[in-house]
């Protein structure tokens, strides 16, 4: 054998490894950081909307109040109107003085919530920048 063949095997028997597989490599990692990105961003998004819920159901319940307010103050309003049909000044008067008595209560629980719920709501509505968030949620 002569040292040109005996190169010619050796250069046959390892070939340089090919290039390609460091695309592959990128590529793949891409591929996982997109997909954690997506996971992360899903995460946040249902994050938001069960605080957006929370948020609206406090509000629904709080309209529900304010709701029956309007049914008590029909109520204070009906001894006026009844007055007409009865003939009876103190059974009357007195049935609206009791209703008002309910109503005066209610409104005053009513305003008291409703501006505890604003306040509350104030307060958590100042977002915290998306850092400090993501920390607070897997800290």
């Amino acid at each position: 054998m002569s040292i040109g063949s005996k190169n010619l095997h050796t250069a046959q028997s390892h070939p340089p490894p090919p290039k390609w597989h460091r695309l592959y490599y990128i590529v793949a990692a891409l591929n996982v950081l997109i997909l954690l990105s997506g996971i992360f961003l899903t995460h946040y998004i249902l994050k938001l909307h069960s605080h957006s819920v929370d948020v609206n159901q406090k509000w629904v319940e709080q309209r529900g109040q304010i709701r029956e307010l309007g049914t008590l103050a029909g109520e204070v309003n009906a001894p006026g109107n009844d007055l007409f049909d009865s003939h009876q000044v103190e059974l009357e008067s007195k049935r609206m003085h009791d209703a008002l008595e309910v109503f005066g209560s209610r409104i005053t629980t009513t305003e008291r919530d409703l501006f505890v719920q604003i306040e509350n709501d104030q307060n958590k509505t100042r977002m915290q920048p998306i850092g400090e968030e993501i920390r607070a949620d897997f800290m």
